[in-house]
Order: C-alpha cells, then structure tokens, then sequence
C-alpha cells in the first residue's frame, strides 16, 4: 500500500530545495519521498496510472511565465523564487474563490421536506 499526503517543511527529492508544504509518498516498511507540486506531476505523467492521479476535475496552476506577465521586469528565477514564497496564499485564495464561483454558479436546490 502507498500513503500519500502532505507533509510540512522538507526538501523535495525532485529539485532539492525546500518547501513549506510537500506531498509525502511513503509505502509499506519504506522510505518515505518528499515531493513539490512539480515532482508530483512529473511522477504521475512517468507512472501514466490513473489510478495514482488525483481526482480533480477543475485545477489552476501558475508558473514563472505567470508572474512575469504582471512583473515584466524581473527574471524568471525571481518570478520562480517569488511563486515559491507566495504558493499557500495563492492556493488559499484560489480555493477561496472557487467556492465562491461555485456558490454563485451551481443551481440552487431547494430541500424536500
């Protein structure tokens, strides 16, 4: 059996930098895995399982190219660094803000008494 979850402050395996949050990959009597969201899908893309895929339907995802449109300016390792800094707000908001989307988008039910 393998137990995947996230985990808190570790270096990923994949690019070997550190992170506040990363998915811990562990089966049975091994060594656990640390990966970021990047080695996440990497893993998955070269285990081409669905049954390892996450079940999402809707997902957003940001990178370097992203920042830089709004920071013109700066290199894309400081847009990396800076999308690294602020990933959980970003995720916080986004989420946030999905649910308001689905709250005003989905029809509403009303309750059969």
């Amino acid at each position: 059996m393998i137990l995947i979850q996230k985990t808190n402050d570790a270096t990923c395996h994949h690019c070997r930098k550190g992170f506040d949050e990363l998915w811990r990959i562990q089966s049975d009597g091994g060594d656990a895995l640390f990966l970021c969201e990047q080695g996440m899908r990497e893993l998955e893309w070269s285990m081409g399982s669905a049954d390892f895929k996450h079940e999402y339907i809707a997902r957003t995802e940001w990178n370097e190219e992203d920042v830089q449109s709004i920071r013109k300016s700066w290199d894309l390792e400081r847009c990396r660094r800076e999308l690294e800094r602020n990933t959980k707000y970003l995720k916080e908001r986004t989420c946030e803000e999905g649910w308001e989307i689905l709250n005003t988008l989905l029809p509403m039910e009303h309750e059969k008494e």
